[in-house]
């Protein structure tokens, strides 16, 4: 009986309760909001949120990252900015695999500044995160930034991976500063990654670039082991400094 009573004193026109207006208007809005997420999962942006089913907002990160990616093979860069518009409305850039594949996006699209407004904007950082804001730097020739986010990586505590290694040293020879990358090696030889084949195949590189071909060389020969990649790193070396028949006799 109540419920009939209340149903009867607003059945008229919301324009003319205040209250039931706003109540109607923030109704409509929600429903818009969630239509339109949906389709960003499903389809592309609708122009208009009745264009959509409206169903309830159960997102997986695994989607998200699905359609970034599709995003990013058809170069749809605007699409990306507006899913990220979304990421955060839903609270979704807590999720550490969704933010480091933004950064990565970011990156490939050549906007480092949207890449690292991720990466400083999140409540919490994991290695695999630091990995991409330090890759993004260094894949775009930002070898001091790469090494200046690495140490503030190891200042708040984090333990490095091999993969973490193989990124510095690539951002270390981008500075092609020799002190640098022995600073690095001694680094590595500490935190137990020397003997890590496809470590000591950057550091191989990385000599190379720095034009201390002796240390490369001693490097290669001191290896008990080596793969392709390694007898490759040795070549490009000394491709690089034109000295082809030494690398034409490896």
């Amino acid at each position: 009986m109540k419920a009939v009573l209340c149903c009867r004193k607003y059945d008229r026109n919301p324009r003319e309760s205040p209250s039931l207006f706003f109540f109607f208007f923030f109704v409509s809005f929600t429903r818009g909001i969630s239509a339109g997420y949906g389709s960003i999962i499903n389809n592309d942006y609708p122009q208009k949120a009745t264009d959509h089913p409206q169903y309830p907002l159960k997102v997986k990160p695994a989607q998200i990252i699905s359609k970034v990616k599709d995003y990013v093979a058809s170069e749809k860069w605007e699409h990306i900015r507006r899913l990220h518009g979304f990421i955060i409305e839903y609270g979704l850039e807590l999720d550490l695999f969704i933010c480091s594949n933004l950064i990565h996006t970011y990156a490939t699209s050549g906007s480092l500044y949207d890449a690292f407004n991720v990466f400083n904007n999140m409540y919490f950082r994991d290695t695999i995160v630091w990995n991409s804001m330090m890759k993004s730097y260094a894949n775009h020739g930002y070898g001091k930034k790469t090494l200046d986010l690495f140490n503030q990586m190891l200042q708040e505590g984090l333990e490095p991976t091999k993969g973490t290694i193989v990124i510095i040293l690539k951002g270390c020879g981008v500075l092609e500063s020799l002190d640098e990358c022995k600073k690095l090696h001694l680094f590595v030889i500490w935190s137990g990654f020397a003997l890590e084949m496809h470590v000591e195949s950057c550091l191989i590189e990385v000599y190379g670039k720095c034009n201390d071909l002796s240390i490369a060389f001693g490097l290669f020969e001191s290896m008990n082991e080596r793969d392709v990649v390694v007898w490759n790193s040795m070549m490009l070396v000394y491709c690089e400094q034109n000295m082809n028949e030494e690398s034409i006799a490896i």
